[in-house]
């Protein structure tokens, strides 16, 4: 653009002047002057060959680009300070992801992303992550991450949609098809093809999961079959779980359970954090992470022993409660995170082992204002839930059980196998 303004002239008349005179100190600090009004070299240096002043100052852009935003039309009046145009060079394009926040540990910074766009054909490139933001938006849960990519022909443009897998601890992992994992509030089952038309659901710990793939923990071990959903009907009828449990084998009663001492006072970490989270609502003392720790750590020691059982349920199910807890900031998410602890345990203790918590002392209480549970040692009742009313609940003296011996076919509940 061209700028027309009387300190311009008059600085453009001091340059020309000075290169009469030949003195360089003279011709330099005129020079200055022209600079310190926007004047470019391209510019002093076309004056300085026509050693004419231009009655209009031409201003060239420093950088290749495309103008993004023109604050004047032609005749504008401006004043110093003012912006009068936006360039922007997209042969390199910024990319702002939002990711989970649970998901944001595994991303490093410099680490590579494949991203999509499907309105584009869904080409796909290769993207660098940039930054990492620092902070968690409070209401959606997610992090943002910067990625940068090249854009050598200008196709991808602000504001346009795409899809972001990131790369990050790739190692050899087994997996299998995504459909393959059937979800209920138990955990993830696979449906293991055991040959001459049997079957068998068989729990799962997931990992991570990408382009149709997902991780198998434990649960299944590497040449196993497993059956994909296209290939197994679940009776629409039947509840998930109670389809599982026509194919699975009947599990072991809670209190048959074979559980040696270490064992036990593993397991009493979980009700010593049930413990733990009621006395934080009734004192109303913040959250101690430390003290959940050692009940966090403890499905690697015992998942071994009792996958496949009842209990290994209860474990995954209060793991989940208590990281819920780990997270929670307002006494509603605690309260809930004590909710979803006790719910969980309540099977192991009214039908694992009932006496042995009765003769510690512990006692278990139902507010009717919530149907929420919590765990107490001996003392008046505290409802951590509020002032609504609430009663104990009896633990019973022992419990009447028998290893089942029930097996079921996998009659009409598959297909297409």
């Amino acid at each position: 653009f061209t700028l027309y303004s009387p300190d311009l002239i008059s600085a453009q008349q001091d340059y020309i002047a000075a290169l009469a005179t030949g003195i360089q100190g003279r011709i330099n600090s005129s020079a200055k002057r022209l600079k310190s009004l926007g004047a470019g070299n391209k510019t002093i240096e076309q004056i300085k060959a026509k050693r004419q002043k231009l009655e209009n100052l031409p201003f060239y852009a420093e950088i290749d680009g495309i103008v993004s935003h023109l604050m004047v039309n032609q005749g504008s009046y401006v004043k110093p300070g003012m912006q009068i145009a936006t360039i922007q060079d997209y042969s390199s394009v910024w990319i702002d992801v939002s990711v989970a926040e649970k998901d944001l540990q595994f991303i490093k910074k410099d680490g590579k992303a494949t991203v999509s766009f499907p309105n584009l054909g869904n080409i796909e490139r290769t993207a660098r992550i940039d930054y990492i933001h620092p902070t968690i938006d409070a209401d959606s849960r997610t992090g943002q991450v910067r990625l940068v990519m090249d854009n050598p022909n200008g196709t991808l443009r602000p504001g346009a949609y795409a899809d972001v897998i990131f790369e990050t601890n790739i190692d050899k992992r087994l997996s299998v098809p995504s459909e393959a994992i059937l979800k209920s509030a138990e955990g993830d089952f696979v449906v293991m093809a055991l040959g001459a038309g049997r079957f068998q659901s068989q729990l799962v710990q997931t990992g991570v999961s990408s382009r149709g793939r997902t991780e198998i923990k434990y649960g299944i071990e590497n040449g196993e079959e497993v059956v994909v959903s296209s290939q197994f009907l679940i009776d629409s009828e039947s509840s998930l779980r109670e389809s599982f449990r026509k194919l699975q084998k009947v599990q072991t009663p809670l209190s048959l359970l074979e559980v040696n001492k270490d064992q036990q006072a593993m397991i009493d970490h979980l009700i010593d954090a049930a413990l733990y989270l009621h006395e934080v609502q009734t004192t109303d003392a913040e959250i101690d992470t430390a003290m959940l720790m050692p009940a966090l750590k403890l499905n690697d020691h015992l998942m071994p022993k009792f996958r496949g059982t009842k209990l290994q349920f209860i474990l995954q199910d209060a793991e989940k409660a208590l990281m819920a807890a780990n997270e929670a900031i307002t006494e509603e998410t605690q309260q809930q995170a004590l909710a979803q602890l006790v719910t969980a345990l309540k099977p192991w203790i009214m039908e694992g082992k009932p006496k042995y918590y009765k003769d510690k002392g512990i006692k278990l209480y139902l507010d009717h204002g919530t149907g929420n549970h919590w765990l107490q040692l001996k003392g008046d009742m505290t409802n951590p839930y509020g002032s609504g009313h609430a009663v104990e609940v009896e633990l019973p003296d022992k419990v009447d059980a028998e290893a089942p011996t029930v097996t079921a076919p996998a009659g009409g509940a598959h297909a297409g196998h």
